[in-house]
């Protein structure tokens, strides 16, 4: 890592942007991973991509090369739920990344704040996003990594493709919960923000908020909605023209899910939460929906 200094009314704030990110983002996100420190003994460590990072937020759009950290600051949801919380806050978050990726990097980042600090209580908040976006990096995960065999199946039998995404779900949620494993003062939560959860294991270190944050901001909107699957088509075609994966593909099972798809791009598409990105009134009320759901602000 390669800490730099920001000060922002007068709090103390580390920043490093050498982390992982993905390859096919013609111009990496600056701002990916802060560290707001207030000399508390708790902390809120917020781990996602786009979503999380405030992609489309006032002043913010990477794709331009326009950054602004007041405005993450100002408006998105891990900031806002630390500010709730009188707590320090870290972030890593970067726009179009991957859950391979992301959870490449939290071994690391426990490490590094375990080692470097003595935080009683860490509140560990962990995004999900779609599941298609290990495809185009595969060659660098480790050989050992999980996600290798969901692409180059050894099982002669063929799986369902809703089969498939339980054992995509399963793989994450078991490295979540095997790196935290190793500490005692580390509360988590999972959640989605495109998809619904396929795995129904249960997890005795995990809290798992089931309802996407797309089907929150449309039941606030009170709009009919249903979770979807995967969000990304081209993956989808993809997966389908690959036969090494051994994946079996209902075609009136795969339509419905394309229809629920093109109803949810339109729902985020445009309205008061969404903007295709969320909006700072959506920040605000995810945060205020977290806060309720894991019950941090009570203790």
């Amino acid at each position: 890592m390669n800490w730099y200094n920001y000060v922002n009314n007068q709090l103390e704030i580390r920043l490093n942007d050498e982390n992982l990110k993905p390859e096919w983002i013609e111009h990496p996100a600056r701002y990916t991973e802060f560290h707001i420190i207030k000399s508390s003994d708790v902390l809120l460590l917020n781990i996602g991509e786009s979503w999380t990072y405030g992609e489309s937020l006032p002043n913010i759009a990477t794709a331009l090369q326009r950054y602004n950290l007041e405005s993450q600051l100002q408006h998105c949801f891990g900031p806002l739920m630390s500010n709730s919380l009188n707590c320090d806050y870290y972030q890593y978050a970067v726009p179009g990344n991957s859950n391979g990726y992301m959870y490449q990097e939290l071994p690391r980042i426990l490490e590094y704040i375990q080692s470097n600090f003595n935080y009683k209580k860490i509140y560990l908040l962990c995004q999900l996003t779609e599941p298609g976006r290990e495809k185009a990096s595969l060659n660098n995960f480790p050989p050992s990594h999980p996600i290798h065999e969901m692409y180059f199946r050894k099982d002669l039998k063929k799986i369902d493709f809703f089969d498939w995404l339980k054992k995509y779900d399963k793989i994450f949620l078991n490295i979540i919960q095997e790196t935290i494993s190793n500490y005692d003062n580390v509360e988590t939560v999972v959640w989605k923000n495109f998809c619904k959860f396929h795995c129904e294991n249960t997890y005795e270190k995990l809290k798992i908020i089931k309802e996407s944050w797309i089907a929150f901001s449309a039941k606030t909107l009170q709009m009919n909605y249903t979770m979807i699957s995967f969000q990304s088509l081209g993956w989808l075609h993809t997966l389908m023209q690959m036969p090494q994966n051994k994946i079996y593909f209902d075609v009136e099972k795969i339509n419905l899910e394309i229809d629920l798809l093109e109803k949810s791009n339109e729902f985020i598409q445009g309205n008061k939460l969404h903007n295709h990105h969320p909006t700072a009134l959506g920040h605000k009320l995810w945060a205020g929906n977290l806060l309720q759901k894991t019950g941090w602000n009570n203790e």
